[in-house]
This record gives C-alpha cells, structure tokens and sequence, in this order.
C-alpha cells in the first residue's frame, strides 16, 4: 500500500488543523486585544471554546488547552493505523511524565491522595498508568516497584536503581525524562524506512533542543559532574550525536558550549553565552524544523507530528496571553513571554 492510501485520511485531517495555527505577531497581539476581539482570533485557533470554557480560572484554562491538544491528537492517531498510530500515542503519553512526577513529589511530600487526583492531567483513553493504584502507595520506593507492573517497567526499574543508590527526586525525574525519549527513539527507528526519512531529522532536532537545554542546566544551574550529565542526556540527536555531547559536557562555561556547537546550530544560535536565550533559539530551531516538516512531508505520520509540535506550542502563548491579561500582568513582560512560546518561524502559506 502507497503512502498516499495508507495517510490519505490522516494528511486530510492534519490539512484541516493546519489554518488554526496562526502567526507569531497575531498570537502577540492577543495581549493587547479586548475580550470581543480576542474572542476572532481565538476562533480562527480553533480555541475559543477552550478559553471560555475556563471562565476566568487560569488553573482551569490549562486544564482546558491541554484537553483540545489531547483531542486534536487522538482525532490524528484514530486517522491512522499500525506503528503510526503506536508513535501518535506514544507522542500523546509524554503528558503522563507530569502525572508521573506529581505522583512521586506527592509522595516524597505524604501528600493526602485526594490533593494529588485534584493537581493529576485527565490524559482520557491517552493514559496508560493504573493511577489508583499508584495511588495507593505510600513511599517513592513502593510507587516505583508498582511501576515495574506498567508499560514504563524499563523506566521504573532504571529509576528505582538510582533512587535507591542517591534518594535524589531531581535525579529519577531527569531519568524519566531521558528513558521516554529513547523510548520513543526507539519507535521511530522501528518505522518503515520512507516514515522513517521524514521522521528522524524532526524527533532529532527535538532531541538536540532536550539536550542542549538540559546540559545548560544540569551543568551550569545544578552543578552536576560532566559525566553524570552525559548519562541524563539522549542519544541519537540529528546534529547533537553522542561524541559531540561528550565533548559539550567536559566544557567549563555556557559561552565554551555555544562555541563547540556544529555550524548549523552556532549559526542560528549566534553563539549566545546566554543560557535563556540558547533556549530560546533551540525552540526556534524546532518550530522552523516543524513548520518545514508540516509542509513538505505530505501523507507522513511526520507531518502529524510537526503539527503536534507547533499546535502545543501556539497553546502555550494563548495560555501566557489570557492568563496574562487575566491577572493583569505588565503587558510588555507577557509580550515578551508569547514570544518565546510562540516562536519566531513564520507559517507558510
């Protein structure tokens, strides 16, 4: 079966999505809006219902968001079968990583059961943790045992080793992190080779953007030996591979790092030895990465995984925008915070 017959509905849908992605400078200027206004813009985002259905709680309105993203996803992974709706459901679990933390800081914490339901992500038919009975347990220790029953065992059981040897919360959540995107590596790399091709320069600038920020920050925020930081980092980034995040983490400052990175990235990066902005121009790497993908890898699980991508982040500048003006926040900070969320890339037509 052709590409083309087997994504034929799916590439539909995503065509469907595509015009409720709006530009940067329209996301910007929602700060500046009033209400009815507003109401246009996040009607042609497909979010206008989202918005108010939060009523003004800002709690709510992330609740709301992330539900729409939840359903767009599922209508895309449902559009589609086999290893490409295995990697879409996938995608859509890495949203079970923020249940999974607030379980375990719960129960560092002996949080009452009742508080952590309450603070947990409805993930819907993405989930696939038995939450009532992690819920259940009583320690960080037992949780992770009860997490070797789960579809995240190999997590759990690298986890449980470390916490036993370090009893270290940072420590489990940054390898809960690293073993989910191998994990999903992983998927790629076991899709037919054409979905493959188009895949891999995506999820590797994913992994390059994780990598670099996460070595900024293990190394030069938390102080952590070279050698540790290299164990919490992913392998198989498209221009950040292995050897070269070997060498990165044995640099001494922000500015040395920046000066190491490959043409590609310093270029686009300027070589900043700020570490917000390094962050910052990963992210555009990755939107820009996104909107290439959305737009040339027709008929391609790919391409429902750039708009993913994009549509997460155009979710989180709405968010900054009304939560933003909602508290009556400095309208140039809140600017400044939909910016970065929203990127720089600009939509093609």
């Amino acid at each position: 079966m052709s590409a083309v017959s087997r994504h034929a509905y799916l590439d539909t849908r995503i065509s469907v999505l595509a015009p409720r992605l709006l530009d940067p400078q329209t996301l910007i200027g929602l700060v500046d809006l009033v209400t009815d206004q507003q109401a246009d813009v996040l009607q042609r985002a497909g979010l206008a219902g989202a918005v108010a259905g939060a009523a003004g709680n800002v709690i709510s309105l992330e609740q709301s968001l992330m539900a729409q993203w939840l359903a767009e996803a599922a209508s895309l992974a449902r559009a589609t079968t086999g290893a490409g709706r295995d990697l879409l459901l996938e995608w859509m679990r890495r949203f079970e990583l923020i249940n999974l933390k607030i379980l375990l800081r719960g129960r560092r914490a002996r949080t009452e059961t009742a508080i952590l339901r309450e603070d947990m992500l409805n993930l819907g038919a993405a989930a696939s943790l038995p939450v009532e009975i992690l819920l259940r347990t009583e320690t960080v220790g037992e949780l992770l045992r009860a997490m070797e029953a789960t579809p995240y065992a190999a997590m759990a059981r690298v986890a449980r080793a470390l916490f036993e040897e370090q009893k270290d919360l940072f420590t489990l959540e940054a390898v809960f992190d690293r073993q989910y995107f191998i994990g999903l590596m992983q998927r790629v790399q076991r899709m037919p080779a054409a979905e493959r091709n188009r895949l891999v320069p995506l999820v590797g600038t994913l992994a390059d953007r994780n990598n670099l920020i996460w070595l900024l920050r293990y190394r030069f925020s938390y102080g952590l030996a070279a050698p540790f930081v290299y164990f919490l980092l992913v392998p198989g980034g498209l221009r950040l591979h292995s050897a070269r995040l070997k060498d990165l983490v044995g640099k001494e400052s922000v500015a040395q790092v920046m000066a190491s990175l490959p043409a590609q990235l310093a270029e686009t990066l300027e070589r900043s030895d700020d570490m917000g902005e390094a962050e910052v121009g990963m992210c555009r790497v990755l939107h820009n990465q996104a909107l290439r993908t959305l737009h040339h890898a027709r008929f391609s699980v790919a391409r429902a995984v750039a708009y993913l991508i994009l549509r997460e982040a155009q979710m989180l500048a709405v968010h900054i925008a009304i939560k933003g003006q909602w508290l009556q926040l400095d309208r140039d900070l809140v600017r400044a915070c939909v910016r970065e969320a929203a990127g720089s890339a600009e939509l093609e037509g």
